[in-house]
């Protein structure tokens, strides 16, 4: 099992794309800061946060 710290991808991660996305939108949005909650689920998931998953769970 991967650890938080190989999940968090600081080189390439998918929040530019994911702001993109969320900027091309119709619907009304809200975007969350990070809290100590997401920590746990990123690494239960084991996705980086390279991948849209990853970001939007962290």
């Amino acid at each position: 099992m991967k650890e938080l710290k190989d999940l968090v991808d600081h080189r390439e991660p998918a929040l530019p794309l994911v702001e993109e996305m969320l900027a091309d939108a119709s619907v009304n949005y809200q975007l969350l800061p990070s809290s100590a909650e997401s920590s746990r689920v990123l690494t239960r998931l084991q996705v980086t946060t390279r991948s849209t998953l990853g970001t939007i769970a962290y």
